[in-house]
């Protein structure tokens, strides 16, 4: 296990303008890079099909989240980084968070959705080279599926499970349940923005 000080770099997803999310206390977790990453811009939502709502204004959300998470991993791959930490906004996380660094990804927030495991809020990709075979995985699990997908954590789940990926799920992090969120689920509060 590995703590928060092995981790070398974090991205943040975050829009600027959801400016009452305060990144202050992410910004301050030690560790030497620290990026924010506005979520891709998408224009057109029938380009992906999105199976997890049929609002316009959410299908949005969703395929931008999975789309600056892919953006991401190629980052990850093309500069070979290692022990990177991709996290949403409104996650809340300690210093002391450890993490499996043998495994392809670690989710540190784990959340059942219809007597399944997700987790995307903070994920840990300990390996440029299992995130290689975890992106061409995604890539080749979206031509199966016809570019029909479901929310990013959904989608990371479902991939781990049909392809049999070395995940693990926890609950080392919060998610913050102060913040709105722009996208619901069913009256629920959700993670993704």
């Amino acid at each position: 296990m590995s703590g928060i000080e092995q981790i070398e770099h974090i991205f943040i997803i975050h829009r600027k303008q959801d400016t009452e999310r305060d990144l202050t206390k992410l910004l301050s977790l030690k560790c030497n890079d620290i990026q924010v990453i506005e979520p891709e811009i998408i224009t057109d939502s029938k380009r992906l099909i999105c199976m997890h709502t049929k609002l316009e204004k959410n299908r949005f959300a969703v395929i931008s989240l999975v789309e600056t998470n892919m953006k991401l991993f190629q980052k990850i791959v093309i500069e070979k980084l290692n022990n990177v930490m991709i996290i949403e906004d409104d996650v809340i996380i300690e210093n002391g968070l450890d993490y499996d660094n043998t495994v392809s990804c670690h989710a540190l927030q784990n959340v059942i959705w219809n007597d399944r495991n997700y987790g995307t809020v903070c994920n840990v990709y300990p390996s440029y080279q299992k995130t290689k075979i975890l992106y061409d995985t995604l890539l080749e699990y979206r031509k199966v599926k016809k570019n029909k997908f479901r929310a990013w954590d959904s989608e990371l789940y479902r991939c781990a499970v049909k392809y049999n990926l070395d995940f693990k799920f926890d609950n080392t992090v919060k998610h913050n349940e102060s913040y709105n969120s722009t996208l619901g689920n069913n009256g629920k509060k959700s993670h993704i923005h």
